[in-house]
């Protein structure tokens, strides 16, 4: 059992960690930094000797997963794994492709950035929903040129799509203020029952989909002042909107128990997550079951936010 899955068993190890981390404790950075150059570097010279068996492992797994066609998948990725193992883009693509058919649809998270060099004016940044680029790894920055790939115009946390739902799923997406509210592609995925499948990367650090709970309930989330604003300017074609928006302050990042979240979904059967040849691969059947859930728990005061008392409503 890997180190996060064994901290996993208890929220407080992962929350004492957490708090050390927001108090930006210098040594504790440095350490973060040394450990991502380390995995970095061991990433790049195990991609050196790709294994052919181990990519039909990982095929022979992902072939077992209750994926059909017809299905909306959201894909969550980082191909840094995959390659080592001679899997690229376009043969990852081809194959969720060919596993939900034409007759699904295939759903990546396009998160934009946002840098210096959009930022028109102080923490005012521009959006493009064509132009402006993903933070969210290669295959959703090859996935944005594909054809019949559609974008939604929110701001924050934005989703693509392509398939036979692409459309109607972004397209009401301008009328809320939140980017998992109402009215959001990603209460539509939910809606409609989306399947949730990770590749390369742990649940425990990229499930978005839990934030559908907090933004559908909105002035009911059970903990108060949640909410920050931010303001973005958007830009379609020759046409350009100033739209503010409500986002999860990110203050409440030190109280996240993810990894006790993931343990849970695990523990009662929403969650399969496993490592298949060091790449770790994680499905949720149902991402209705998944936002029931959260919310389930959120209403009896028991987020996986481990929050002080004083900060419930």
């Amino acid at each position: 059992m890997d180190k996060e899955r064994l901290l996993g068993f208890t929220p407080w190890i992962e929350l004492s960690i957490r708090r050390l981390y927001y108090s930006n404790n210098i040594i504790l950075r440095k350490i973060k930094k040394y450990y991502l150059h380390n995995s970095q570097h061991k990433i790049k010279s195990i991609s050196r000797k790709k294994n052919q068996g181990s990519r039909d492992k990982v095929i022979d797994y992902l072939d077992r997963l209750e994926l059909n066609r017809g299905d909306t998948l959201i894909v969550h990725s980082s191909l840094n794994h995959l390659a080592n193992i001679g899997m690229n883009v376009i043969s990852v693509l081809n194959y969720l492709r060919e596993r939900i058919g034409e007759e699904g649809t295939l759903v990546l998270p396009a998160f934009p950035i946002y840098n210096e060099k959009n930022c028109r004016e102080k923490d005012i940044y521009v959006y493009n929903p064509q132009k402006t680029a993903s933070a969210t790894g290669l295959m959703t920055n090859i996935f944005l040129r594909m054809p019949g790939v559609v974008r939604s115009q929110f701001p924050w946390n934005t989703l693509a799509a392509q398939g036979p739902l692409a459309v109607s799923m972004m397209e009401n997406n301008m009328e809320t203020d939140l980017a998992h509210g109402k009215n959001s592609a990603w209460e539509y995925c939910m809606n409609h029952h989306a399947k949730i499948l990770f590749l390369g990367v742990r649940s425990s650090h990229t499930t978005t989909m839990v934030h559908v709970a907090e933004d559908i309930l909105d002035e009911a989330w059970p903990i108060k002042n949640w909410y920050e604003s931010k303001t973005f300017y958007i830009q379609e074609g020759k046409k350009e909107i100033k739209m503010t928006i409500r986002v999860r302050k990110n203050d409440w990042g030190r109280y996240n128990a993810s990894w006790y979240r993931s343990f849970c979904l695990t523990k009662d059967r929403i969650l399969v997550e496993n490592k298949i040849e060091g790449i770790n691969i994680g499905f949720i059947a149902d991402s209705k079951q998944l936002v029931d859930y959260i919310l389930k728990y959120a209403l009896m005061h028991k987020s996986f936010f481990r929050v002080p008392k004083k900060d419930y409503k």
